[in-house]
């Protein structure tokens, strides 16, 4: 066996024994030895013409067997190495390489004086070149990368190997100026075989890892609150790809004009702050929201890279005004199970972030419950989604108004009971209620010869109505420019709840005359939302003379039929 034909040398403590070794494919092509420090030793190893070996190092730690703990092949940086025991090295030549001349020196030397990587072999070569060779990272200990100043930049390519028995282990210690902080950006997108870690200080063994980003919560931008941090790659095998498909690139900014999330360190602009959208996983820019122009717009935010970890979404909003209310007005709310929708009077702190607001929570709405507009009596309330299916948000969607109302401002409950109608929503010949109950009771437009009224639809929207009156001896002549594409109704008079007032219907899609005359001096028309495409209809008045006269009038008379 391999230790029957080697020379077994014991060792002196910093006494060295030379080793050289001349082999010819023709001849000899390895060589061995067992090298036996004394207790407590270890062995060190010197190449004594230069730090790269011309054939193949194998080491062994197992003197009764032949099994190859470490490696290293030819051509390959090596410098001193290291070994914290007894061991066995072969020295050996590929029959193809030809003739192969080394020559190195041995002795016993202490642990403590060298960096040890999991009680195994040290490289001098690998301190502080940012590859990791120790799984603990204890070659990278105390080193630093680089140091940035306000507005420089680093960039480090994030490799992956195809080798299934390698992986890059990358060690990045980055100082920034005492007025600088670190934007981390990345150019490209993770996979599912590289992780990055950050913390902050310089790299030492046992450091705390703070922050993970990998392929399913990796972001365009951090900002890192340190002023000295540490980075840390792990890219594993992968069998499509060698090489670099993402750069991660730092700069040192100035942190003064820029908010950064909680815990997740996400970097926001102001623009994205108080805009209805959070951005923040824990909904942080969303909250001490100050209300202009009376109305606010929120609606909730999809993470693509936090599907199962999102389980709530906030937001908190004042207005300076006093002896006013706020109304929340829901144009879409589905909840997913297991989610509910919470709000209340005053602030909710971050630190009371639950899963389960109802104990602080004014009103709040289950996924079974009919969805109805909020009021609550308070110049500042929070709102809350929060989850716990193990889906998280990931269904769920909210896209709903604040509305500011004065304390003797008119406002209508909907006889639905679903919505609440402001002042400003009354008579404005937009439904605000599912059943028009805001248009109910509201004066007529007067229109004279020649007046033309557009009416129009449009898609994802409310349903219109027009009420119009005319003088005597006048006709509305209705004209349609396209196909009818939403519900259309025609009455008379100004009461469109009153079904005996309905002259006439026209269905979606359905053939219906272009033109159509009405001798009536007040009519009302209403016009549904379009799911699709909107519907353009023109009323004109004009007068009566030259219309046959008919048993059909003051009824509907087609353009053909007269």
């Amino acid at each position: 066996m391999l230790w029957s034909l080697s020379y077994t040398v014991n060792l002196l403590q910093d006494i060295g024994t030379d080793f050289s070794f001349v082999s010819d494919y023709n001849t000899v092509y390895w060589v061995g030895w067992s090298l036996i420090p004394p207790d407590s030793l270890g062995i060190l190893i010197t190449f004594n013409n230069g730090t790269t070996t011309d054939g193949i190092l194998s080491i062994g730690t197992d003197l009764e067997d032949t099994i190859v703990d470490y490696q290293f092949p030819a051509d390959e940086p090596l410098g001193n190495i290291f070994v914290n025991s007894s061991a066995w090295i072969v020295l050996s030549i590929p029959r193809c390489y030809g003739t192969l001349q080394q020559s190195i020196t041995v002795s016993a030397a202490d642990a403590k004086d060298f960096l040890v990587c999991e009680g195994f072999v040290y490289r001098e070569l690998d301190v502080c070149n940012n590859d990791s060779s120790c799984e603990n990272g204890a070659d990278e200990s105390g080193c630093v990368t680089a140091t940035l100043d306000l507005d420089e930049t680093i960039m480090f390519p994030l490799l992956t190997t195809t080798s299934k028995d390698e992986s890059i282990d990358m060690i990045w210690s980055i100082v920034m100026s005492s007025d600088a902080r670190a934007l981390i950006r990345l150019d490209g997108s993770l996979s599912r075989d590289q992780t990055l870690e950050f913390g902050s200080g310089v790299w030492e063994t046992g450091k705390s890892i703070e922050l993970t980003m990998n392929y399913q919560n990796s972001t365009d931008d951090l900002l890192l609150p340190w002023n000295s941090f540490w980075i840390r790659y792990n890219g594993y095998d992968n069998y499509y790809y060698y090489g670099s498909s993402v750069d991660l690139v730092v700069t040192a900014v100035n942190g003064d004009d820029i908010m950064v999330c909680d815990v997740s360190y996400l970097v926001i602009n102001q623009t994205m702050i108080c805009d209805g959208q959070p951005f923040c996983p824990y909904s942080d820019d969303e909250i001490g929201c100050e209300i202009k122009g009376g109305r606010a717009t929120l609606q909730t935010t999809s993470y693509p890279g936090y599907v199962n970890s999102i389980t709530y979404q906030r937001w908190e909003y004042f207005t300076t005004r006093e002896d006013v209310s706020m109304i929340v007005h829901f144009r879409e709310l589905t909840l997913d199970y297991s989610t509910g929708f919470y709000a209340g009077i005053g602030s909710i702190a971050p630190e009371n972030a639950s899963v389960d607001y109802r104990p602080a929570a004014d009103c709040y709405l289950t996924p079974y419950d009919p969805i109805q507009d909020l009021y609550l009596e308070s110049n500042m309330i929070w709102i809350a989604i929060a989850s716990d299916n193990r889906y998280g948000l990931h269904s769920t969607r909210m896209w709903a108004e604040i509305l500011v109302v004065g304390a003797d401002e008119e406002i209508l409950r909907c006889e639905d009971g679903r919505h609440i109608a402001t002042s400003d929503l009354l008579c404005d010949n937009l439904w605000a209620c599912d059943d028009g109950d805001d248009e109910i009771g509201c004066e007529a437009t007067p229109v004279g010869y020649d007046d033309v009224v557009l009416l129009m639809s449009q898609p994802q929207t409310t349903s219109s109505i027009l009420r119009l009156s005319s003088p005597d001896e006048q006709i509305f002549v209705v004209k349609f420019e396209d196909e009818v594409h939403s519900s259309l109704r025609i009455g008379s008079g100004t009461n469109f709840s009153d079904p005996d007032s309905l002259l006439f219907e026209f269905i979606p899609y359905r053939d219906h005359e272009k033109l159509i005359y009405i001798n009536n001096t007040d009519i009302w028309i209403t016009l549904e939302e379009s799911s699709y495409r909107p519907t353009s209809v023109n009323i004109t008045v004009i007068y009566a003379l030259g219309i046959v006269s008919s048993d059909c009038l003051p009824f509907i008379m087609s353009e053909h039929d007269n």
